[in-house]
């Protein structure tokens, strides 16, 4: 799958601004503004906002709240000082503090009055560039973070710093080949106590290449290669080999087989918590690797509905994990696999309203035929939609999850977790002008479960918001 996160941008000449706030259950607030301002060759962004919240307890059952807030400010530039040159940058700090609970001495999960408050800044420079068929992009990016934590009276610092820089070229060879390649490099420092020395460093290389081409109007093949260079575990090619072929106008099947590696983290080799939480990383881990397959074939009606299956397979080799008595980190020896089925489909019940629904069956085991944790092995998502009138919009979802492991958070030993059933709901109202009314219902039957085990969730809340674009 693909995840596209896209920052706001002008989407016109002129100054457009975006106001919007919400208040609700827990002591909820939350208020934004947004600015967005293109003049000839130069757009400009701005966004603010704050949203705070006194919360419920981390702890399941327990009768203190743990509260949080968060303050971001953020601005962006673009100049395109030509039709071949275009320049920019973007730069974020936010402030966030949030309230959680923990361990007491006998090492009990409980109500704790443990706090962690965090300061993150990351900026990117960029510059593009249109050389005939060939477009170029460079940037450089940073990111800074540091945490301070009070955990019943003891403090504690840690602070994270990455710096990268990228380049990525894309040449239109023909309408039926398109070339995308480039090289990149980050390196990632963090310092605090519980590091050997209060330091420790690495860096990634890599370059990569890939070849989309579409011999026909029915048949695409997407191949790419990547090679990194890890400074502490050395060279790992990966790579991916796609294809799609629509033998007729509504119906697709798909393909792919990939390869993958993760380094484990800085913390997950050397962090030393011995001294509080009985746990010490493990400075002998290796890169878990992996291999993904996928067989798909989506068909599309013309009504306006679709219905898409998809069987998937992931081996992990050299699974990272808690050893036995959970006071370490290890590589299971062996592959461990996810394997299953998801199903996806869509139906217009009228002009106004559609039902859409998806569903994903999920095998995952240990190379010992153990089930891995936190994986439910089913998952049902329903989303009802539709236009209630002329400016109302009104849509429910219900969730579904059963099928699921964890260990307890006090033994440590697996044990089954209640399914459960989640209803939200939300609805806008256009009161005209540009501005709607937004009231959301989450958990509406007060469902009583837990994601984790040991871990309360939010009980049937409310919110209302106003959104207004002038």
């Amino acid at each position: 799958g693909v995840i596209n996160i896209s920052t706001r941008a002008a989407t016109g000449e002129g100054t457009r601004q975006t106001l919007a706030g919400e208040v609700g259950s827990y002591g909820t607030a939350g208020l934004s503004y947004g600015l967005t301002q293109k003049t000839g060759p130069l757009e400009l962004t701005l966004g603010l906002a704050h949203r705070r919240t006194d919360g419920f307890s981390a702890f399941d059952g327990g009768t203190e709240t743990d509260g949080a807030e968060a303050t971001r400010l953020s601005f962006g530039a673009r100049y395109a000082v030509s039709d071949a040159l275009t320049v920019g940058g973007n730069i974020f700090t936010q402030r966030s503090r949030f309230e959680y609970d923990g361990y007491d001495a006998f090492f009990t999960f409980g109500d704790e009055d443990n706090s962690q408050t965090r300061q993150e800044t990351g900026a990117r420079v960029f510059a593009e560039v249109q050389a005939g068929a060939t477009a170029h992009v460079f940037d450089v990016t940073a990111y800074d973070v540091s945490r301070d934590l009070n955990e019943t009276g003891t403090f504690s610092s840690f602070s994270g710093k990455r710096l990268g820089v990228g380049w990525q070229g894309t040449t239109t060879v023909s309408d039926a080949l398109t070339l995308v390649y480039g090289a990149d490099t980050m390196e990632e420092t963090g310092t605090y106590a519980n590091l050997p020395g209060g330091r420790a460093e690495t860096r990634i290389s890599g370059a990569f290449a890939q070849g989309i081409w579409a011999p026909t109007d029915s048949f695409d093949v997407s191949a790419t290669l990547r090679v990194d260079e890890n400074s502490s575990f050395g060279t790992f090619p990966t790579g991916r080999l796609a294809v799609a072929w629509r033998p007729a106008e509504n119906l697709t099947v798909r393909a792919a087989v990939a390869t993958g590696f993760r380094a484990p983290s800085l913390d997950e080799r050397f962090g030393d918590y011995t001294a509080c939480c009985f746990f010490v990383g493990n400075p002998n881990l290796t890169p878990e690797e992996s291999e993904s397959y996928e067989l798909g074939v989506e068909k599309t009606f013309g009504g306006g509905g679709s219905v898409s299956a998809t069987l998937f397979q992931l081996n992990i080799d050299n699974l990272i994990a808690s050893n036995a008595t959970f006071t370490s980190l290890v590589n299971v020896p062996g592959k461990s696999a996810r394997k299953g089925l998801e199903l996806a489909g869509s139906v217009p019940l009228s002009e106004r309203a559609t039902l859409t629904g998806a569903y994903t069956y999920t095998d995952a085991k240990r190379p010992n035929g153990a089930d891995l944790v936190r994986v439910p092995m089913h998952e049902l998502a329903l989303t009802l939609e539709g236009q209630v009138s002329e400016r109302i919009n009104a849509s429910v979802t219900v969730k579904h999850a059963a099928g699921r492991l964890d260990n307890d958070v006090n033994t440590f030993a697996v044990v089954d977790m209640p399914d459960y059933t989640v209803v939200n709901a939300q609805m806008t109202y256009d009161i005209g002008n540009e501005a709607e009314v937004v009231l959301r219902a989450e958990n509406l039957f007060d469902e009583d479960y837990q994601l984790v085990n040991g871990y309360g969730t939010a009980g049937q809340s409310f919110y209302v918001g106003l959104r207004k674009s002038f």
